[in-house]
């Protein structure tokens, strides 16, 4: 059974939209987590402003009814904050059920803390209208034991909001240990599922991209490769049969290349198709000196670095002794030369080391023609035939296209 690229990569996008919602889902929890502390961290700052407000100094009585004003503030404006960050607590609102039970906390803090504000202030102002009730001392000690005893109301309270959120936490934890452990699992057997399919996908691609392939059974995996595949039409009897084969090089003679390109010339319709002959100038030359064995090295590295450029609609192949041929099928004209180009560069950089010649560099002259739609192969090989000559005649280490030859002649 061959599977759909386009499903693969569809269930992947899917899988990765997961990968991001589990993403946004872990911000989410951080950031309710960060909340969770600042309730903490609120709680615990109104404790020690209460705890504070039992020991003004009643010596400065101007001076503690200040900061009895003052801290009556930041209480008031402390427990604002908590229903404001109560509303931000999706997690407790929907999740854990806890909002009612939070928000029936929070309005009996705020009557607790307006009930111990109210006694705090009879408390403190009452030093300072002290000629109005005459002897205090009864008076005061009732005062401050109601301070106290509201005090520890409040202070009970807050400790209870505070026992609950660990509770809460503690719940919420579980919520997100459970989230982490299934995310962890779907990922896991997710991304080697995908591996795995990807893989093979790549198999596919290599074994279309690589034109003497030696994986010759592979079974391909994807529908769209294998379509490919049938159309490239990729017969192995042109690289196994020994009568398409130059003995010397490995690739195409004659007759190899007229199969190859009768295969291949339907693949892409609408691209340009160039036609280049290439000759080695250091094995042209009459007067060579180079021996037989040095001659085979050159021409099959020369060969081996043709192949590296073949691309799967190309045909490349030695028809002669010093005679390569390179088919081109591009989109343009331009990048047709501009990938001749390259290959020129690359051939000029080659450098054989020998005994008694030292080290070889390699010259190369090379005709460029493109093929007309109603032309035969023939007839474009012979026209860059006679580029290539008068390229070589030129001085050689050059290519040459018909407008060269133009411009020379004018």
């Amino acid at each position: 059974m061959k599977h759909s690229i386009a499903k693969i990569f569809s269930n992947l996008n899917t899988y990765l939209l997961f990968i991001l919602f589990i993403a946004l889902v872990g911000t989410f929890l951080i950031i309710e987590q960060k909340i969770s502390f600042s309730k903490v961290n609120n709680l615990e700052n109104q404790k020690k402003v209460l705890t504070s407000l039992l020991t003004l100094n009643i010596d400065d009585i101007n001076l503690a009814l200040i900061q009895l004003n003052g801290k009556d503030v930041l209480l008031t404006s402390e427990i604002e904050k908590l229903y404001s960050i109560n509303q931000y607590n999706f997690t407790e609102k929907f999740f854990l059920g806890h909002e009612e039970e939070y928000l029936v906390d929070l309005n009996d803090l705020e009557n607790a803390t307006k009930v111990f504000l109210k006694d705090a202030n009879f408390y403190y102002t009452m030093h300072v209208n002290a000629v109005l009730f005459g002897n205090i001392e009864t008076l005061e000690v009732q005062a401050k034991a109601k301070m106290q005893a509201s005090f520890d109301l409040l202070n009970n309270h807050i400790n209870t909001m505070l026992i609950k959120n660990i509770n809460y936490d503690v719940q919420k934890f579980n919520i997100i240990e459970n989230l982490a452990l299934v995310s962890l699992v779907i990922i896991l057997i997710a991304t080697l599922w995908y591996r795995k399919r990807l893989n093979s996908i790549y198999e596919d691609i290599s074994f279309l991209y690589t034109i003497k392939t030696q994986k010759s059974d592979h079974v391909i995996f994807t529908q769209e490769m294998d379509a490919i595949a049938l159309r490239m039409n990729r017969k192995v009897s042109v690289s196994s049969n020994p009568e398409f084969t130059d003995q010397l090089t490995g690739i195409n003679n004659f007759k190899g290349m007229l199969t190859s390109y009768r295969q291949k010339k339907g693949i892409k319709d609408q691209n340009y198709l160039s036609v280049t002959l290439l000759s080695i100038d250091n094995i042209s030359q009459t007067d060579t000196i180079y021996s037989q064995d040095l001659i085979h090295s050159i021409l099959k590295k020369v060969a081996f670095s043709l192949s590296l450029y073949e691309q799967p609609t190309d045909v490349i192949a030695r028809i002669d002794e010093n005679l390569f041929v390179l088919i081109f099928s591009r989109s343009s004209k331009e990048l047709c030369f501009k990938d001749i180009e390259k290959v020129h560069q690359s051939l000029s950089e080659i450098k054989i080391s020998t005994p008694d010649q030292g080290i070889v560099h390699i010259s190369v002259s090379a005709g460029f023609a493109v093929k007309q739609n109603k032309a035969h192969l023939e007839e474009t090989i012979k026209v860059s035939k006679g580029i290539l000559e008068f390229a070589q005649s030129s001085g050689g280490n050059k290519i040459y296209q018909i407008k060269d030859v133009a411009n020379r002649n004018l």
